[in-house]
């Protein structure tokens, strides 16, 4: 394995920060407890008329990354960020290290597994899902568990950390 358990763990940061960056608000889910068609769970979110990270932004941001050992890349969901690929190329080519929390269940990681295949990246999943396929349905606007995201991210020699919500 590329990245051992200690990443998921974060024994490597030591004294650094981890910076959680939301690219999108967009989601390919409306789950119950996240938000509604009219409300977003975050204030900040709420707040805020932006629906992606622009690119005119990264440069900024940047800055923002190199104080810290990672950058969580998160939203809404990461998948649904028009610009991911070329986003995480960025950071990238910038040695910024990143992780991407996920519920895995978008179209279009597919893609982007692609993408780091071709690319040599191995980046940390934080994968949020329910225990049950019952209540992920239930929870997650009739969504599936992500079983195919975890087989496939494996392949890649990706870790995986599941954040299992228990109602």
């Amino acid at each position: 394995m590329n990245h051992p358990n200690r990443y998921l763990k974060r024994e490597f940061i030591g004294d650094q920060k981890l910076a959680i960056l939301s690219v999108t608000k967009r989601c390919n889910l409306c789950c119950i407890y996240c938000r509604t068609e009219d409300m977003w769970y975050d204030v900040l979110g709420q707040k805020s008329k932006v629906v992606d990270l622009p690119k005119e932004k990264w440069i900024q941001v940047l800055d923002h990354c190199r104080e810290v050992g990672e950058v969580l890349i998160t939203g809404g969901e990461p998948a649904e960020y028009p610009l991911l690929k070329e986003f995480l190329c960025f950071l990238t080519e910038n040695k910024i290290r990143f992780s991407l929390h996920t519920n895995g269940v978008s179209k279009k990681w597919s893609d982007v597994l692609v993408y780091f295949q071709n690319n040599n990246l191995h980046p940390d999943i934080h994968l949020s899902t329910e225990l049950f396929a019952d209540m992920q349905k239930e929870m997650r606007e009739g969504s599936e568990l992500p079983l195919q995201f975890i087989a496939d991210v494996k392949k890649l020699d990706m870790a995986v950390e599941l954040k299992i919500t228990l109602h």
